[in-house]
């Protein structure tokens, strides 16, 4: 439970440093943490282009891997350290059935 509530902090803390800076920009960097209902799908070229209907250039990175879950993720450390290193606007989380 404790991994969850330091998952959930570096969240908010992203989103909140991200309103911060103003997310009303023309351009954004997204990162999407998920699994195959993530890629399999396209969620990241999706948002661009709604994005782009909006007028705003979106930049999107993924960890998402098969069967994973946001605990799996959180365990094997890469999203936590991509998230810490930064420079992203939203970091938009994706878990599947469990």
């Amino acid at each position: 439970m404790r991994r969850l509530y330091t998952w959930l902090f570096l969240v908010l803390l992203v989103n909140k440093t991200s309103r911060a800076s103003g997310y009303e920009k023309d351009s954004l960097k997204l990162l999407f943490i998920g699994n195959s209902l993530t890629y399999t799908n396209h969620l990241p070229d999706l948002v661009k282009e709604i994005g782009a209907l909006d007028g705003k250039m979106l930049t999107c990175d993924m960890i998402a891997l098969p069967d994973y879950s946001l605990e799996d993720h959180w365990n094997n450390g890469i999203a936590a350290d991509t998230i810490l290193k930064g420079g992203y606007d939203f970091v938009i989380l994706q878990q599947g059935p469990s």
